[in-house]
């Protein structure tokens, strides 16, 4: 706002054009407005020059805010790009956390915050105690906080978490994340929430199918008991919960089936197959509540917990009565060996005592006694 500057515009454009805000007024103005300057030369005397001025406030407000919109859009296009369609988002200034929506489904209307408002972080909050489904709100309440957000924006470039809403009393699985974009005015926090229900059912039945084909994997083809690798993996599991507890109360018993060679050899494999199964069916007869194990041809395996523990002697008992009747009849016998776990080092010597155990049994069921 100089002479020369003004001379040198006029005689370039024939007019000067300027926009600035006023100072808000001692009268009912609240805040600063904006003004345009027109500055044109009179016609008939080029040594005048005539100076306007035009509140121009309104037009400019509304100019910024279609500017801001247009802002927000890219700045949605941008989330979206990164996870698909959401129910709702919202754009967030984070120095005063002033927030507005930008964008709603129908169904999650109803759940929604105010359009716009104050303190986003803090309405956020107490909308979910009524939208949120109970056994999610906890974790929802200590993890979305304005601090733990930006912190981990600033550490991973962005901030995510999964809950589930109650939509028309249906559960749905929804997805908040949130990022910062750089735009003309500052920095915005971009919230997003998306529906990502068929996600998780995807998830869900991926995991099923896994879990199908682990335990498949640890299923004994012929018997349908559980095989050596299953045993193996509970066996870590029960060294692990010694670590936890060297007090636990658990037993193995080895079981083998005598003369299954002698049934193949005679009768034939598919003989065998059967005489093997009838065996098995026996084993877990007896040992009703606890694991059984197909650890090798004609080997197994009974770890021996909780009700079946408080009466193990009894069920020893019933085997050796059954070794007994088979033996007199020309049944079935099955050698076995059982050891208790004694303040041992692990789960290994309990193992080797009751294998032991169980060629002393074998020895004597083939010797008759």
């Amino acid at each position: 706002m100089n002479k020369q500057a003004i001379v040198e515009v006029l005689d370039r454009n024939n007019s000067f054009l300027m926009t600035y805000r006023l100072m808000p007024g001692s009268g009912k103005e609240k805040e600063a407005i904006y003004v345009t300057m027109k500055i044109s030369r009179m016609e008939d005397d080029e040594n005048f020059i005539i100076i306007g001025i035009s509140d121009v406030d309104e037009q400019v407000k509304q100019r910024m805010q279609a500017e801001r919109m247009q802002e927000e859009h890219i700045a949605y296009s941008r989330l979206n790009a990164l996870a698909g369609d959401f129910l709702c988002v919202y754009v967030i200034d984070p120095e005063n956390d002033r927030y507005r929506e930008y964008s709603s489904t129908e169904g999650y209307e109803m759940l929604t915050l105010p359009k716009e408002g104050e303190d986003f972080f803090e309405v956020s909050r107490k909308n979910a105690q009524s939208v949120i489904y109970e056994e999610d709100l906890p974790h929802f309440m200590s993890v979305f906080t304005k601090e733990g957000v930006m912190e981990e924006i600033a550490n991973s470039g962005f901030f995510a978490m999964n809950y589930r809403l109650v939509i028309n009393n249906i559960l749905t699985h929804v997805r908040l994340k949130a990022v910062i974009i750089e735009e003309k005015k500052g920095d915005r926090l971009i919230v997003g929430i998306n529906d990502i229900n068929e996600y998780v059912k995807q998830e869900e039945e991926h995991l099923m199918r896994l879990t199908q084909a682990q335990n498949e994997a640890d299923i004994d083809a012929l018997t349908g008991i559980r095989n050596r690798h299953a045993f193996e993996n509970a066996r870590n599991e029960l060294e692990k919960e010694l670590e936890d507890n060297p007090q636990l109360q658990f037993a193995i018993v080895i079981l083998d089936v005598n003369d299954l060679k002698k049934v193949n050899d005679v009768e034939g494999h598919k003989a065998g197959d059967q005489y093997l199964c009838n065996a098995c069916r026996i084993i877990c007869d007896i040992f009703k509540h606890s694991p059984v194990f197909r650890v090798g041809g004609d080997e197994f395996v009974v770890i021996v917990r909780g009700r079946d523990y408080l009466y193990l002697e009894e069920l020893i008992y019933n085997m050796n009565k059954h070794n007994a009747e088979a033996s007199g009849k020309g049944g079935i016998v099955i050698a076995c060996g059982m050891s208790r776990f004694e303040n041992d080092e692990g789960v290994t010597p309990v193992y080797e005592r009751a294998d032991r155990l169980m060629y002393e049994n074998k020895s004597i069921l083939k010797e008759g006694r």
